[in-house]
């Protein structure tokens, strides 16, 4: 976790705002998915990073168009659903059970023209 952070300290250069809508999952138990997405929340919201969660994210844009922004899994609909959330970007990426190992990958992308950030991966 601690890439994370560098992750986020990337993005830390001036207040940004991001949304953590949730991870998408391989072999991942729902249950899995939100407790990593929560945990990813909470140390970005460690690093003065301000977190939008998937709860708020569905009270401010709608469960409707929520689903439809999520189902693009593009850049572009990741930028949409940045702009209608007021946040600087998103941060999108899955979880992976392989055997006995779990990876994890992570991509920020930008509201304003949807490029790519900052990428993560780990396995564990």
């Amino acid at each position: 976790m601690t890439s994370i952070v560098m992750m986020a300290a990337v993005l830390a250069a001036a207040p940004v705002k991001v949304a953590a809508p949730g991870l998408s999952g391989v072999n991942a138990s729902a249950d899995l998915l939100t407790f990593v997405n929560d945990h990813l929340s909470q140390e970005l919201t460690l690093e003065g990073i301000e977190v939008t969660t998937p709860a708020q994210i569905a009270a401010v844009v709608g469960i409707d168009r929520q689903k439809q922004l999520l189902g693009c899994g593009e850049s572009q609909c990741m930028a949409e659903l940045a702009n209608a959330l007021g946040t600087d970007a998103v941060v999108m990426g899955d979880l992976a059970k392989v055997g006995p190992r779990f990876q994890l990958n992570l991509k920020v992308i930008a509201s304003g023209d949807g490029k790519t950030l900052a990428v993560f991966s780990e396995s564990v």
